[in-house]
């Protein structure tokens, strides 16, 4: 049967190395190759209401799954998001890609798999793969953009407060590929600055797309994502 899960936080066998931008530090974990090494790296890409663990811990245990493929898996908070003490901000997100792909020019390929609205950094150029999980629609996220309820802040007039509980599964859609756990929104909040710079991006991207809608609480859904994943990279990467 599906159920839902309640997922314990897996063992963590990755380490981080420290990045910077704007002279401020971002952790970039790593997870080893646990087989011989391909000389290659994939980076996860959180959503908007996530961290680098992911939901349920879904990216977390996707890393271990690819490491164990012998790839060198790495994770980040974007900048806003999870621990990290940066400015909630799509340029800054675009520079954190930037400078992990410096860092990582040493591999011979590095792979991105994003989720939700970070698939709007994956790399044009980029020397690998790209896959985007339940991606952002242009013409989901445009038509529901300026229809959300959202609440007035007289404190913080800078503040896009959206009021909780989707009202129809339209509008689920538009939370999910934001990569936003609906039920999570009544303590949800971005910068109306942030809202403006989405509404400016260029919603383009080359690669594999996985059309998932919904946040994986079932385990068969989780285990079909999971699995769609291995297949790519073990057909693809050899």
């Amino acid at each position: 049967k599906n159920r839902k899960i309640s997922r314990q936080a897996p063992y963590d066998s990755s380490h981080s190395f420290g990045i910077s931008l704007h002279e401020i530090p971002f952790p970039l974990l790593e997870h080893h190759p646990q087989t011989i090494s391909k000389k290659e790296a994939c980076v996860i890409l959180h959503g908007l209401g996530e961290n680098r663990c992911g939901i349920h811990y879904l990216h977390r245990e996707l890393a271990d799954r690819l490491a164990h493929l012998g790839f060198s898996v790495f994770r980040l908070d974007l900048a806003g998001c999870g621990d990290s003490s940066m400015e909630l901000s799509l340029d800054n997100w675009k520079k954190q890609i930037e400078n992990i792909l410096d860092f990582l020019s040493s591999f011979e390929q590095i792979h991105f798999i994003s989720r939700g609205v970070s698939s709007i950094l994956l790399p044009q150029n980029n020397r690998g793969k790209t896959i985007a999980i339940a991606p952002i629609d242009p013409s989901v996220f445009f038509f529901h953009i300026d229809q959300i309820a959202v609440e007035e802040s007289n404190e913080n007039p800078s503040l896009w407060i959206p009021k909780p509980l989707p009202t129809s599964e339209q509008e689920e859609l538009f939370w999910t590929q934001l990569g936003v756990e609906s039920s999570c929104l009544g303590g949800f909040f971005v910068s109306r600055a942030f809202i403006a710079e989405l509404k400016k991006a260029i919603f383009e991207w080359k690669g594999i797309q996985i059309k998932k809608n919904s946040l994986f609480l079932l385990e068969k859904e989780r285990k079909e994502l999971l699995g769609e994943i291995d297949a790519f990279f073990i057909v693809t990467g050899k």
